[in-house]
Parts: structure tokens; sequence; C-alpha cells
């Protein structure tokens, strides 16, 4: 385009932009952005929003803020950009101050705009907010019909350890899909209510809703908290054999944490042995704990013995194998395991002094 000396305009720089944000191509984006200035078109909204978008995309916060503060006029797809930004870059308290600025300015907010700002009250924890910003879209209609934001509100209340709001929500939905069910599930298993997760999703399959994978790591969560053993391997069976899902490892380490915390260590051990060693060190863990706290000894050496032929161990492993020595006598092996600590803890700090010179 530039050899032909073809003039780009917003349209074109919007889509090369957008290009670059769906691929994170960050180096690329800075140039066409400096392409975008020398042609006077910075100031241009659709395209100013574009970049903060893939500013966003990029993890570059500090830039979008700063293009969003440059641009002589905000429509509010740009405030949206902006929320949404801020919202990924790990600063809700800094998308709940837009909405303020939004009202400030009479511009008109959508559902993008209430989507971001629930979620930056779930980010946050401000429950008060939350509710405020629930109040503030007025008819109860407008969630009513809409999928997504019924969804975001569901999720936001729960996380804000509000689950009377959070059902309210679910339960006046017209329509709900898997999304809906999910946030319901994954709820009432965070605020320690297994029952009502697992009833919730009885009545999901009721109403013919397929689970998916982060259904499943909902209601497993649930039995595993709340000691529904029985119930949670049955899940894990209809997991695979109905739904043909095949479990990841949020899948196998609740249904392993929850054998080994009621002291069926070797069932669990059973469902470890499904997962290549180098990716179940959370799992893992759970067992060694199971094993030393249930007094089985013999399974946490042979553990052990597995365990120390893979060569990826952290400070925590060491103090959990130190710990099954220690059950065992194995006093030789205790010190081996501290003065391995010991050994990386003395090169980590080596290693950050280098820095520092």
């Amino acid at each position: 385009m530039r050899s032909k000396k073809i003039e780009a305009d917003g349209a074109s720089f919007s889509s090369l932009v957008s290009a670059c944000a769906a691929s994170r191509y960050l180096e690329l984006g800075r140039l066409i952005h400096s392409h975008v200035i020398a042609t006077g078109m910075e100031y241009d909204v659709s395209v100013g929003t574009a970049l903060i978008n893939m500013y966003t995309e990029c993890r570059e916060v500090e830039s979008a803020r700063k293009l969003f503060e440059e641009l002589p006029k905000q429509n509010i797809a740009s405030w949206n950009a902006m929320i949404h930004s801020y919202v990924e870059g790990g600063l809700p308290f800094e998308a709940l101050k837009l909405f303020h600025r939004i009202k400030s300015r009479n511009v008109e907010p959508e559902q993008v705009t209430f989507v971001g700002l629930i979620m930056a009250c779930r980010d946050s924890g401000d429950l008060d907010e939350g509710v405020r910003i629930h109040s503030y879209l007025g008819s109860n209609d407008q969630v009513k019909e809409s999928i997504i934001l019924g969804n975001a509100l569901i999720d936001m209340y729960a996380k804000c350890g509000s689950m009377d709001r959070a059902r309210a929500v679910f339960d006046t939905m017209l329509k709900r899909d898997v999304v809906s069910w999910t946030s319901i599930i994954v709820g009432h298993a965070i605020n320690g209510e297994g029952k009502k997760s697992l009833a919730a999703f009885e009545q999901m399959c009721a109403e013919k809703i397929d689970p998916n994978p982060v259904t499943f790591i909902g209601v497993l969560s649930a039995c595993d908290h709340a000691g529904l053993i029985d119930e949670g391997k049955h899940l894990f069976d209809i997991m695979r054999n109905v739904f043909n899902i095949e479990p990841r490892i949020e899948h196998l380490g609740c249904v392993v944490d929850m054998l080994a915390r009621a002291g069926r260590i070797e069932e669990a051990s059973q469902y470890l042995g499904e997962m290549p060693l180098e990716s179940n060190t959370p799992v893992w863990r759970m067992l060694m704990n199971g094993c030393r706290i249930h007094g089985n000894i013999g399974l946490g050496l042979n553990l052990v013995g597995c365990k120390t032929e893979n060569k990826s161990q952290g400070s925590e492993d060491h103090v959990i194998l130190s710990n099954v020595y220690a059950e065992a006598g194995k006093w030789d092996d205790v010190i081996c395991c501290r003065s391995l600590m010991v050994v990386e803890k003395d090169q980590k700090v080596a290693g950050s002094s280098v820095y520092l010179q």
C-alpha cells in the first residue's frame, strides 16, 4: 500500500491496529501508531480507540491511558476501551473512577460499559459499588433480557460473597446459557455451599444444558470442600463417560484433594497416576500432605521416590519431602532436604545481587 503511495485512512489504520491487537504485536503496533501521528490522525476517535485496545491487549495500560487522555473528543467506545483496559490491567478502582467521569459528561453508557464496570466491582470486591451500578441499570428488564449482563452480575455478586443477590439475578433471567449455570454453580462452590452447587448442577442437566470443563471444575470443587466424596467421584465419571470431557489437572486435583482429605490415600494415588509427573506438582503436594496427616508413611515414601526422580523441585516440595522423611524417622534425608533448601535460597540471593551491582 505504501509502495504504491496510497494514503491510509482511518478505517485502514483501525484495521491494522486491530490486527496488531489480535496478535499482540506491540512493536508493529507502535510503528503504526507513529505513522498515525505523522498523518495527523492521532486524534481520530475510531483510530484512537483501536490503539487503546491494542495497548490493552499488549498489557501496556499506561500507554493506553496516556492516549485516552490526549483524545480531544471521547465517545462511548473510547470510554469502554479504557474501562476494560484498567480491568484487564488489574486496576479496577481506576475503571470505577471513569464511571463517575462518564456520568459528569452526560455520556450514555451501554451494555459493554456496564459489563466492564461490573467486572471492576468483582475484581475489587466492592459490593456496595456493584449494587449501585446494578441499580443504575434502571429497569430490571434490562438485566432479565441480557444474558451477558446477567452473567456478569452473578459472577460479581458471587465473588463478593453475596449469593442471595447472585441467585436473585439468576432466577429472574429470562434466558440462561452454560455460562449462567456455571457462574451460579461456581458461586455456590466458592462460598462454601456445596450441596446448593450440586443441586444447581443437577437442575442444569435436567434442563438439557450441557456442562463444559469449567462447570465441572466448579461442581467438583464444591464436592471437594463439602466432603461429598461419592458424589464427586460420580461426577468425575460422568464427565468422562457421558459428556466426553477429558480431565484437566484442575479436575483431577479436586478429586485427589477430596480423597486425600478423607484419608483415602490409595484411592487418591490411582487418580494421580493418570497425570504425567511433570504437570502434577500441585496435586502431588495435596497427596503427600494427605499421607503425612493420615499417617500413611509407606505410600508417602513411595511417592517421595517418584518425585525425587523429577528434576523440577521447589522449596515447597523440599518442605513436604522433609516432613515425610521426619514422620518416617529418616533424619539423614531430612537434613539433606533442608540443606538443599538453604543452597537454593543462597543461589537466589546471589543471583539477585548481580543486578544490584
